[in-house]
């Protein structure tokens, strides 16, 4: 699907829908604790809040900037995101990049260090580091790895 567009791309998701639609094994993505939004205000203000992170990923953001799009103090932001996510707006924000550079790796066009500053970390041993944490995987073995399976 990587590799082609259109018309064929499409036919080749609903190709992939299809197998895991009769699949017999199944594996849950969100955690069992996973908090459904419970009310539209809710949804519009976590909404605020990920458009602003999906946004602005590649950049510094800062807990005080993300705490006032709500607008809520520091603290109120950091409990009411951890109930909505399951997680710190600091874990959000790694999984963000971490999953923006494995699509940069896997498309092959950057290397580990130009993947690391397109995905907004300043240095490449966080980068690794967060990496790691992220995909159980060092950026260069997922690399070695995406290559052997694709």
């Amino acid at each position: 699907m990587l590799f082609e567009s259109g018309l064929s791309r499409a036919a080749l998701m609903l190709q992939l829908l299809d197998v895991l639609s009769q699949s017999n094994t199944r594996k849950t993505l969100s955690s069992p604790s996973f908090n459904i939004v419970e009310t539209s205000v809710e949804a519009n203000k976590i909404n605020r809040v990920f458009d602003y992170i999906f946004n602005n990923f590649k950049e510094d953001i800062s807990l005080q900037d993300v705490a006032s799009i709500i607008p809520m103090s520091t603290a109120a932001f950091c409990r009411f995101f951890k109930l909505k996510t399951n997680r710190t707006l600091v874990e959000f924000i790694k999984e963000i990049r971490v999953s923006h550079a494995a699509k940069l790796l896997m498309e092959g066009n950057y290397n580990v260090t130009e993947t690391c500053y397109k995905s907004g970390y300043n240095n490449i041993s966080n980068f690794n580091k967060h990496f790691k944490e992220v995909k159980g995987l060092s950026p260069r073995d997922f690399i070695k790895q995406y290559k052997i399976t694709a």
